[in-house]
């Protein structure tokens, strides 16, 4: 059957090609314009790999590329950067200031150089409740690291109001940094994702609303990019009259209001995927699963179609050319995910601060000598002997700084907040919510005048209780500490039961899920703790046969931990067989104890 797919999709790119040879020119289904491009080129090894290569961003001058990448061996998607000289480009580094342990994708660069975005669903991110049956539902949200002396910061969740418990995905910024554009959807629900745009107003993104037609029109609409030179915007859809899934298509933007959109034609567009698009001068880059890929998707380049490239160009075009880090230990491309190490120039080392807004440089009327201090995480840790300090924006805000009393390091933990008008500890609170401290520790709490006091209770087993009372102090900025520990007693508490399973079938059962889901968070919440997953089967059939069935039960509930976010390395998988039979009898009551999954932690 894999023969018979290559065969019709080898077919069906081999008659495409075909026409544009003898035609020359290709009719755009959606608008009948005529759509010429040339140099249809895979970017080649080292960039592309044997895996996923997605989401291209570049600078202004093309010198700089970032991108994510999952090899066929790597559970999750990082970013990486690459840079053009002598006509290639470089071995990929992987971006160890950007990445986490969890999920880094869709990544934007500013022409600039001098900002990223990416999305994330490492703690931290805002993630929508569990499902009925116990399920945790994963979504991503917006952050944002600063290209500072050679060095990028520590990434943040972009400040304001566009990351929510949907998904926040594919970031880019208009030319003045002063709108914020990206797709947002439902979990599992990118059919209806839409376009949206946030604008920067007092350092945070604000007034987040979704984009007219024709840039949405409820068809997995995504990855809306701003041209660097045209009057416009690329974006990815999956609309009708296109050649295959995703398609790139331009959208003109005049005097206030945007043309019809203009499908790129089928040179650029296949019948495959074609998605997140980057323009540098007269050239796309972008990213597609097409026949003649190296893995499943990789990045591509092309020519801006001619239609397009006679548009009217901005009076101003960006021509800044970033300040790149150098001194970066160049890795083979199939090695990417090994560490990479960036050496900062010896006579001009930077400091990792980390901006919790745009740095206002590029938003200022005019320029000044005067240095400009970037905030960074280190402004808000303040010996207790200064509780509160003014808001140089009149907000009321705490700052909350969590860490293990046993170790001393910061701690990623979730509390529930109370926010309240009264001291009562009786008293019901106006709101509620649950927040959840970042790696570093930290969290931020906002609260609206008609609070007055703030109530913080831990909500994580495996530690002891703790209940925090913070009394606001109205457009001041306060700092609170807060040092938990763990409770060994709870600890022990959790009890491990066997997961049975059909006959002859290593399919988790429905009903098994939220237990499972309870392994999970109790698996998260003691990091340290390795799980022995004992497959067994019943005293029927032959030994070879149920040992074969009891290993596959293992492995069925060893991968789907995996899948929900928990590292293979911490699970040892063993197949019995019929040799630990519970019940001994023979009978269907009997056999339904034997063929089960039995779990044991240790250190």
């Amino acid at each position: 059957m894999r023969i018979v797919s290559l065969m019709k999709k080898l077919y069906r790119s081999s008659l495409l090609a075909l026409g544009a040879i003898l035609f020359c020119v290709v009719i755009d289904s959606t608008n009948a314009a005529m759509i010429r491009v040339r140099n249809i080129i895979n970017v080649g090894d080292p960039v592309n790999s044997m895996g996923d290569d997605f989401s291209p961003s570049l600078v202004a001058d093309g010198s700089v590329m970032v991108f994510n990448s999952r090899l066929p061996d790597e559970e999750d998607h990082n970013i990486y950067i690459t840079y053009f000289s002598g006509g290639a480009w470089s071995k990929p580094q992987f971006m160890e200031q950007i990445n986490s342990a969890y999920n880094e994708e869709t990544p934007y660069i500013t022409p600039d150089g001098k900002v990223l975005l990416f999305a994330s669903d490492r703690p931290g991110s805002m993630q929508p409740s569990v499902t009925a049956d116990g399920n945790v539902r994963i979504t991503y949200d917006i952050y944002i690291s600063y290209n500072i002396g050679g060095r990028w910061t520590k990434p943040v969740p972009v400040p304001g109001d566009v990351n929510t418990t949907r998904n926040e995905r594919s970031p880019s910024l208009s030319l003045d940094k002063k709108t914020l554009f990206f797709s947002r959807w439902r979990f599992r629900n990118i059919r209806n994702s839409k376009l949206m745009q946030a604008s920067l107003r007092d350092n945070e993104y604000v007034d987040v609303r979704e984009l007219p037609y024709p840039l949405n029109s409820d068809n997995f609409d995504m990855a809306l990019t701003p041209s660097q030179r045209r009057p416009g915007f690329y974006l990815a859809s999956r609309r009708p009259g296109g050649y295959g899934g995703w398609d790139l298509y331009f959208a003109g933007y005049k005097d206030g209001s945007f043309s019809e959109i203009i499908n790129l034609g089928p040179e650029v567009n296949s019948a495959d995927n074609e998605l997140f698009l980057s323009e540098v001068d007269n050239t796309l880059y972008f990213c597609s699963d097409r026949i003649g890929s190296l893995g499943r998707y990789d990045i591509f380049s092309a020519s801006v179609p001619g239609e397009i490239r006679r548009l009217d160009l901005p009076k101003t075009p960006v021509t800044v050319k970033p300040e790149i880090p150098s001194g970066m230990d160049k890795k083979d491309a199939i090695d990417k995910k090994a560490e990479a190490k960036i050496t900062e120039p010896d006579e001009k080392k930077a400091e990792d601060k980390t901006p919790a807004v745009i740095p206002p440089e590029d938003l200022k009327p005019e320029k000044t000598d005067k240095e400009e201090k970037i905030p960074s995480t280190a402004d808000i840790i303040i010996p207790d002997s200064k509780p509160s300090v003014p808001c140089t924006d009149n907000r009321t805000r705490i700052h909350v700084y969590v860490t293990d009393g046993e170790t001393g390091k910061p701690l990623s933990i979730r509390f529930r907040i109370y926010l309240k008008n009264t001291d009562d500890p009786g008293a019901a609170p106006i709101r509620t919510n649950v927040r959840k401290s970042e790696m570093d520790g930290t969290f931020r709490i906002f609260p609206k005048g008609d609070v007055s006091w703030v109530v913080m209770k831990l909500d994580q087993e495996g530690y002891k209780p703790l209940r925090e009372a913070i009394e606001v102090a109205p457009g001041r900025m306060k700092e609170v500490k807060i040092t938990v520990y763990p409770d060994r007693d709870q600890n022990m508490k959790f009890l491990f039961k066997p997961v049975y399973f059909p006959f002859n079938s290593s399919h988790i059962r429905l009903e098994y899920y939220p237990y499972l889901h309870k392994i999970i968070n109790y698996l998260r919440e003691h990091p340290s703790l390795r799980l022995r997953i004992t497959g067994h089967a019943d005293i029927t059939g032959s030994e070879s046969s149920n040992y074969r069935i009891s290993v596959k039960r293992a492995r069925a509930v060893r991968d789907y931990f995996v899948k929900m976010g928990l590292h293979q390395k911490r699970f040892d998988v063993k197949g019995m067989g019929e040799r630990q039979p519970v019940a001994t009898q023979r009978g269907r009551e009997f056999d339904e104890l034997n063929r089960r999954v039995e779990f044991k932690y240790y250190k």
